[in-house]
């Protein structure tokens, strides 16, 4: 059941299960033998599915047919997403790279620099 459901569903939204496999830090074997319906996935990559889908495992195991409205991800989710891919290392990196570009005037949304006549 997941297969199919699987299958379509990305095909729906225009993505490969390569990039669904990548995205969700999935091997791409592993991806292939799910959408095959060789293998069922296990608990943790249904939870990476879905949060890469933005859908319910209940939609992919085929308990709801409540298709989910696809929205693109937000930059901020984007950043989210990336952010979590990263070792603890890379985190700080990029943590600390925001915090520095946050404190540029350049980049704030709101600063209390008078605006001249």
């Amino acid at each position: 059941m997941f297969s199919e459901i699987f299958v379509e569903y990305i095909q729906s939204r225009g993505i490969t299960a390569y990039k669904v496999a990548k995205e969700a830090g999935i091997a791409q074997g592993l991806m292939n033998q799910y959408k095959n319906g060789v293998k069922t996935p296990t608990a943790d990559n249904l939870i990476k599915i879905a949060d890469y889908l933005d859908c319910s495992i209940d939609f992919l195991l085929g308990r709801t047919k409540e298709i989910p409205e696809y929205e693109e991800p937000s930059e901020e989710q984007r950043l989210l997403s990336a952010f979590r891919k990263l070792t603890a290392e890379g985190q700080k990196a990029v943590l600390m790279f925001a915090e520095v570009s946050a404190e540029n005037p350049q980049y704030q949304k709101y600063t209390d620099i008078p605006k001249e006549a």
